[in-house]
């Protein structure tokens, strides 16, 4: 059997949830899949629960080995991957029916290196599926066309708005050998550098309007703890720095980068972590940016470059302690917060005042219809006593058609008779 599509998924302690992401996979309609589960040194009934679903299809390969992270197990992943394409999954997620194929179909009808599709989310502990603006890409709406492919040129740095995790793509795997694509190992936000490597280097990209993935949010998962792990974004952004001056583009798409990379360590790390690891995270942070601060163009670059409040908590990291720093930062947050609560009432005032408009309007146009039935009434009143006038006088009518139907047939009858009595004696 030819393989056509490899899908990759590494499997750490989720034993509650690796039967629904299995059963997703082997009941897809298209059946030429090879299904790489790489045990990343479960402590549960993981491998156990593999190897039952490996019993019942030979297509699951097993590949057990210690604990070094996702990133580790994905690149073991693709090494053993033999299929034309290849799909991520993580192993507490699962697929929407019928995904595989339908990606699989597009991508060789469009003979795309790289397909990007929209997520659903589920929430564990309210049971609910949902989806937001972010997992349905919607900031590339005008790119959802039938028969059009793309490359990262063409979404004018749309792409940083993105989604980076890597289940939310599916992609021929000989364009990833082809730029050697690998993700970053023994480190979290793994999949930033792969992302932009593979965005960056694409020359056909497809975007899929489908929701393939369904993507589990649980208390315990990486994506919703943040601890002293997520101290790698320091180095993860530094690294998307190297990404993209390999691949000469860092001039053109230095604003981005730049704005990421503050982005992601304060607003989605410092200003969420775990308060115990707030103060070292500051002083890790503190001492990147005081060696980006020795490098003059680089500095520069920050500072031309960086939207306010960004740049703000920038160049007060240089000079602040933690509490001092803590303090400001807080204080900007709370401001960012009031101006956005000051345009959230704003916009409620004007629909308050447009909804108080239209039921205005609505109001009169109420009393016009009122108006109106009570015109219309008056007028069926008319019309039903204009009917029974009407009956009556054609029931008059009926009644001296037949009196004269009647005077007419003596009167023929006594014609006829006259003639033929005077034909009769001629």
């Amino acid at each position: 059997m030819t393989i056509k599509v490899s899908v990759i998924i590494p499997v750490y302690n989720t034993e509650n949830y690796l039967e629904k992401c299995l059963d997703s996979v082997i009941n897809q309609k298209l059946k030429d899949i090879e299904i790489i589960c790489i045990n990343d040194g479960s402590t549960d009934n993981s491998l156990k629960i593999l190897e039952q679903y490996k019993s019942l299809d030979n297509r699951i390969l097993i590949i057990d080995k210690e604990n070094t992270g996702c990133g580790a197990s994905r690149n073991i992943g693709m090494k053993y991957a033999t299929g034309k394409y290849i799909i991520f999954l993580d192993s507490d997620d699962w697929l929407n029916d019928g995904a595989i194929k339908s990606l699989y179909d597009t991508a060789e009808k469009n003979n795309a290196d790289m397909i990007i599709y929209k997520l659903i989310l589920y929430d564990q502990n309210k049971e609910e599926f949902s989806t937001n603006a972010y997992y349905d890409l919607s900031i590339l709406n005008s790119f959802f066309k039938e028969d059009a492919v793309w490359t990262y040129h063409d979404f004018n740095g749309k792409f940083f708005d993105i989604p980076r995790e890597v289940y939310s793509r599916f992609y021929k795997l000989s364009f990833l050998q082809n730029i050697d694509a690998k993700f970053s190992e023994k480190l979290i936000f793994e999949d930033n550098t792969f992302f932009f490597e593979v965005m960056l280097n694409a020359k056909r990209i497809f975007l899929l309007d489908d929701h393939c993935v369904i993507r589990r949010v649980r208390e315990n998962s990486i994506i919703s703890s943040i601890d002293k792990n997520f101290f790698d974004v320091i180095k993860i952004t530094n690294m998307v720095f190297d990404v993209f001056k390999k691949n000469n583009l860092y001039e053109y798409y230095k604003k981005e980068i730049i704005n990421n990379k503050l982005n992601r360590t304060f607003n989605f790390v410092y200003s969420r972590i775990n308060k115990k690891y707030k103060h070292d995270f500051f002083e890790l942070l503190k001492c990147d940016f005081c060696k980006i601060s020795q490098d003059p163009e680089l500095h520069k670059d920050f500072k031309l470059n960086l939207d306010p409040p960004l740049l703000y908590f920038y160049l007060n990291s240089l000079n602040y302690n933690f509490k001092e720093f803590d303090l400001f930062f807080n204080n900007e947050n709370l401001k960012i917060e009031n101006e956005s609560l000051k345009k959230h009432n704003e916009t409620i005032k004007q629909k308050l005042n447009l909804a108080e408009y239209n039921y205005k309007r609505f109001k009169e146009f109420n009393h016009d219809l009122k108006l109106k039935n009570k015109k219309i009434k008056i007028q069926n009143k008319e019309i039903k006593k204009q009917n029974k006038l009407l009956g009556r006088k054609n029931s008059k009518l009926n009644q001296k058609n037949l009196r004269i139907e009647k005077e007419l047939n003596k009167t023929h009858s006594s014609i006829i008779w006259k003639i033929l009595n005077f034909l009769k004696y001629k």
